[in-house]
């Protein structure tokens, strides 16, 4: 089962749904109609945008990782920097046991389960910069086709 987690197109609620579908997905918080299961063809396409192009992160919390490693910065100072080595040591544990999630490169919705191709890697920045202003147009655009999808 794919987990996909994502923002409401028009609350930008965080929302998350299992797919494939039964029934249609509505927001949390507005209760609005995001997702339909007929909407769903291609797996290697967005469902929300109908992009094709992901990249790859680890399904971490970035809050927790930068409290471990301030808590060994600071806790290095009495213990000589043996404190900065277990740090890492747990970073490096954590990013070979977690899951990689695939991040939809115009609206940042994530997908967990999803097969991992040849093509998928981590974010490219030049890929991130060709694409902003899709990003741009996409999020101007989406809370009009969204409010008459809904309506």
């Amino acid at each position: 089962m794919i987990e996909m987690r994502y923002f409401c197109p028009l609350c930008e609620t965080r929302n998350r749904i299992f797919l494939p579908l039964k029934e249609d997905a509505l927001c949390l918080n507005c209760n609005g109609l995001v997702l339909k299961p007929s909407a769903i063809s291609e797996p290697f396409k967005c469902v929300l945008c109908d992009y094709n192009q992901f990249y790859l992160t680890k399904d971490f919390n970035r809050g927790i990782g930068l409290a471990i490693f301030i808590a060994g910065a600071i806790a290095s100072f009495w213990t000589y920097g043996i404190s900065l080595a277990v740090a890492a040591v747990i970073d490096a544990l954590l990013y070979k046991r977690l899951a990689f999630l695939k991040v939809c490169y115009i609206c940042d919705t994530e997908y967990k389960n999803l097969p991992i191709r040849k093509e998928d890697k981590v974010y490219d920045h030049v890929i991130g910069d060709l694409i902003r202003s899709m990003k741009e147009d996409w999020h101007l655009a989406k809370k009009k086709l969204w409010t008459q999808k809904s309506a």
